[in-house]
């Protein structure tokens, strides 16, 4: 993936067909963390990507929690 322009985008796509495979395989849920500040699998638009999850998906449950980091 690299850190070039694209990084992101195929950083999602990884994830959205990650997502996809564990259903067909037989997952029933996915749980995402909103971390600030760890500069490391950040996803600033959680629920905007829980919700394209939702309309990918069929059967997975999907739950979302942002952590404060004081």
């Amino acid at each position: 993936m690299g850190n070039g322009p694209n990084a992101d985008s195929h950083g999602y796509q990884s994830f959205i067909d990650h997502v996809i495979r564990a259903e067909q395989l037989g997952f029933e849920s996915l749980f995402m963390v909103e971390h600030h500040f760890t500069s490391v699998d950040q996803v600033s638009a959680s629920l905007n990507l829980l919700t394209y999850l939702t309309a990918r998906t069929s059967r997975t449950g999907l739950t979302h929690e942002i952590s404060e980091v004081n």
